[in-house]
């Protein structure tokens, strides 16, 4: 690791929030290969609400 990546490592004050899904997003082929835009527009609905109230 260089000094400079060192030296931002020791300044970050990151969190790291975890945000679940409350509800199914289906399976992993239902809910990562069907990406028609009228099949994503859900789930990507349902993760700005689960962000937005976590």
């Amino acid at each position: 690791m260089s000094a400079h990546v060192a030296q931002d490592y020791g300044r970050a004050n990151g969190e790291i929030v975890h945000i679940v899904p409350t509800q199914s997003l289906g399976s992993f082929v239902s809910g990562t290969v069907d990406i028609s835009a009228y099949t994503a527009r859900r789930p990507i609905e349902l993760g700005e609400e689960d962000a937005r109230f976590s």
